[in-house]
């Protein structure tokens, strides 16, 4: 695993927290700002994955 992605996924416990928070305890949480949170990482592990898998080509 890069540290890109160890990176992304350490910040993915905020959300992961506040979802568990949400099932478990039915409390409030904002969902539109969960989801999109859940984009904006999705979209950095994308981009970290096509650096990675870019700079593998560019080596080789």
């Amino acid at each position: 695993m890069d540290a890109g992605t160890l990176a992304i996924m350490n910040n993915a416990l905020v959300p992961a927290g506040l979802i568990v928070n949400l099932v478990i305890w039915n409390r409030d949480a904002d969902i539109p700002r969960l989801l999109l949170g859940a984009v904006i990482m999705a979209a950095s592990l994308w981009l970290n994955h096509w650096w990675c898998q870019r700079r593998q080509v560019a080596v080789s």
